[in-house]
């Protein structure tokens, strides 16, 4: 069975107006609890194989209505298959804000936030391996959308900004997540 355009073109629409239609769902509220995962998992099309793995794991409480304070832990891990390849892990931890800019009742909730945390991190490779540390500083901007009262799939940009004794760097990272209140 093939899809006419225009019955394609009525779903599409028809899913995004679910979307961004404003119904009767709870956002959180003072004294909620939160927990959430995001992350990614990236395989080269290439050889030889390379590829990385990111998570970000999140718990915390809003201390008011549109205010989060929390925990996160990040690992990741590059890796590649080649001859005497090498091998980069690191693990990010510490503290998280985010201030949502709530509308009554709304699926759509846009935020934007900051975390402060230390980075450990292992190269390895050619035989040797070298262990580093810093401080990481991550301002970041995203939207949560409300899939029903508690549970929220949600879009981050972030962009790490690591400060260690071979000096800074950053990146951008684009995040999609779950997160459900308790």
């Amino acid at each position: 069975m093939r899809l006419r355009y225009d019955g394609l073109r009525a779903t599409v629409l028809a899913v995004a107006a679910a979307m961004f239609a404003v119904g009767a769902y709870a956002q959180p509220s003072q004294g909620d609890k939160e927990i959430g995962v995001a992350g990614s998992l990236v395989f080269q099309n290439s050889s030889p194989v390379s590829g990385s793995f990111f998570g970000d794991f999140t718990g915390g409480k809003y201390f008011k209505d549109n205010q989060y304070l929390g925990i996160y832990i990040s690992p990741s891990i590059n890796f590649t298959t080649a001859a005497g390849g090498a091998s980069v892990g690191s693990f990010a931890f510490g503290g998280e804000y985010e201030y949502g800019f709530k509308a009554k009742d709304a699926k759509l909730w846009p935020f934007v936030g900051a975390a402060a945390g230390g980075i450990v991190s292992r190269a390895s490779g050619g035989g040797g391996s070298n262990w580093s540390g810093g401080f990481q500083l991550t301002p970041e901007a995203g939207v949560k959308y409300f899939m029903d009262k508690k549970t929220s799939l949600e879009f981050v940009v972030q962009i790490p900004i690591e400060f260690h004794s071979g000096g800074t760097s950053s990146s951008t990272q684009f995040l999609f997540g779950l997160r459900h209140i308790l």
